[in-house]
């Protein structure tokens, strides 16, 4: 989320003094390019048909280039970039952000909707689903919000690295739950 590109982001408007309209002709842009990918993206999810499942590979998988992203992007060396450059890094590691979290996002979203043929416990695991996975924001809005004062400040990157690292960490231990804990078991009817 701390990566996405909107002009409420205070990492990126607040930390590294982007200007908004810069972040919205970057939001711009990245929303066009991902119109391209959006069929690719379905394609390639729709024909993933694997001994390990249809969605159980993306979980397992996804989360650690997006890990990476993250974590290299916390822990760039901004305060020696030029604006150009930060706009650059910020576009670049945005754009990968967008194109590939889809990969993590439609598979944790539908795995609910393959666990049971049972209607009723597919309601119960998707409002589980839906409870964590609304949580992180919370978590992560919380924490820096209260270690603000103990790291330099809400607009210091160091609030966002005590805080963003650690919860997207957390956030690949609990997917990973997701990932082998779970038996894809639901067979749609042929037909």
């Amino acid at each position: 989320t701390y990566l996405g590109l909107g002009i409420g982001n205070t990492l990126f408007g607040s930390v590294l003094n982007i200007r908004p309209t810069h972040i919205q002709l970057m939001n711009t842009i990245v929303v066009i390019i991902d119109v391209f990918f959006i069929a690719i993206r379905a394609k390639i999810l729709d024909n993933t048909n694997t001994r390990w499942g249809r969605f159980r590979p993306y979980i397992a998988l996804v989360p650690i280039p997006l890990f990476i992203i993250c974590t290299t992007f916390m822990y760039l060396p901004f305060d020696t970039m030029t604006y150009f450059e930060k706009l650059v890094i910020i576009f670049t590691f945005s754009t990968g952000v967008v194109l590939v979290r889809p990969y993590f996002e439609g598979p944790m979203s539908n795995l609910g909707n393959v666990i049971t043929p049972n209607g009723k416990e597919r309601i119960k695991v998707l409002s589980i689903y839906s409870i964590l996975y609304s949580a992180a924001p919370t978590v992560y809005g919380v924490l820096i919000n209260v270690l603000a004062d103990q790291t330099g400040g809400y607009t210091d990157i160091r609030t966002y690295r005590y805080v963003i690292v650690p919860v997207a960490a957390v956030g690949i231990v609990l997917s990973m739950f997701a990932a082998f804990g779970c038996k894809e078991r639901y067979i749609k009817p042929k037909g």
